[in-house]
């Protein structure tokens, strides 16, 4: 308390530490670092969103911004892989708004192809996937949304929104699982910068 904390902060950063600005922050760190993912590249991480909905693509973005990181280009081969499964007048965008192609091709075709792209590209350090908590053809088992994707050196965070219930059972499926899931894009997008 005592200390002169900028030559601390300038100290931790030199060793790689990466400071948490509250409680709730390191908590959400330390949980995704359980989860085994590893540290990213240095510099600004390159991030891809998957996203139901284009607007909460473009919050994601904002705050991903606000914390250092840039949306990934993505490769050629990511963009046809992803067009395959949109109509034609949908063109391929980071944010990836998927909704047409889960309207053609149901949640789990459409999010788990479009999930499996983006982690494969090799300009993409980190993937951010939107999911929904819901009933009807929402009320799916989403991990297997996650199914293949056993590469832990590329981080993949989920962002669940939908109905309490729902979203809580599937919350705690996830993350015993292995995938860290957020309630607030803006403490996501806080983590993903953490490790990238």
């Amino acid at each position: 308390m005592a200390g002169n904390y900028p030559i601390l902060r300038a100290a931790l950063k030199q060793v790689g530490v990466k400071e948490a600005d509250d409680f709730l922050e390191m908590v959400d760190i330390a949980r995704c670092l359980e989860k085994g993912f590893a540290r990213g590249p240095e510099g600004p991480g390159r991030v891809a969103v998957l996203t139901y909905s284009g607007a909460s693509g473009i919050v994601t973005a904002d705050h991903l911004q606000k914390h250092g990181l840039n949306l990934a280009k993505l490769s050629p081969e990511t963009t046809k892989r992803l067009q395959e499964k949109l109509p034609p007048w949908m063109p391929v965008n980071n944010p990836v708004d998927y909704w047409p192609a889960i309207e053609k091709h149901g949640v789990l075709e459409a999010l788990k192809e479009g999930l499996s792209a983006l982690h494969a590209d090799r300009g993409v350090d980190g993937v951010i996937i939107h999911l929904f908590a819901g009933v009807g053809h929402w009320a799916l088992d989403l991990l297997q949304i996650m199914d293949g994707i056993q590469n832990r050196k590329k981080p993949v965070l989920v962002w669940i929104a939908g109905l309490k219930d729902e979203a809580e059972h599937i919350k705690r499926r996830m993350e015993s699982a292995g995938w860290p899931v957020f309630d607030e894009i803006q403490r996501l997008a806080k983590v993903m910068s953490a490790l990238l």
